[in-house]
């Protein structure tokens, strides 16, 4: 039987699932790089935590919730804090809405790289004639503009490793 343990660490609730091959830790707003071993689609980030447990040359994973993709890792490196924050601008080309955990689907414009933050990257959408909404990924700092607004979806990023 599974020892199962729940932890408290600052906004990001920890999950430890033990099994015959060790523990793997699960943890909110984070990203595990690294080389993939496979990945495949899953309901939830408990999902991807237990497929990882139970395949012994799993050694970490990367679930992200909007797509409901699970990338597990037969390699790894430290994982890195990770959120994303996006916006749509209005018809006088300001920021209309914007928020923490959110995507906004539609074709990108392009990718601007190594943005200090989501303010910067929604200076740099309103500063393009053809941007319509844009979405920062923290941790990689990579600012995606979009000439397209399509639905927005709840995304966090996922990842848990052995121990």
């Amino acid at each position: 039987m599974a020892l199962i343990k729940w932890f408290l660490l600052g906004t990001s609730w920890l999950f430890l699932s033990n099994d015959m091959y060790g523990k793997v830790s699960l943890k909110a707003n984070c990203d595990l790089p690294g080389q993939n071993l496979k990945s495949f689609n899953v309901a939830k980030p408990k999902d991807c935590q237990e497929a990882c447990t139970k395949n012994d040359k799993c050694n970490g994973f990367s679930f992200v919730s909007g797509w409901n993709k699970c990338f597990l890792k037969v390699k790894s490196r430290a994982s890195i804090e990770i959120r994303f924050f996006s916006g749509e601008l209005g018809s006088n080309r300001q920021v209309a809405s914007s928020g923490w955990d959110i995507d906004y689907s539609g074709k990108d414009l392009k990718k601007i790289p190594y943005v200090t933050d989501g303010k910067a990257c929604s200076t740099a959408c309103i500063k393009e004639p053809k941007c319509k909404a844009f979405g920062y990924i923290s941790g990689y700092r990579d600012c995606w503009l979009k000439k397209t607004i399509g639905k927005s979806r709840h995304k966090v990023f996922w990842c848990g490793q052995r121990t």
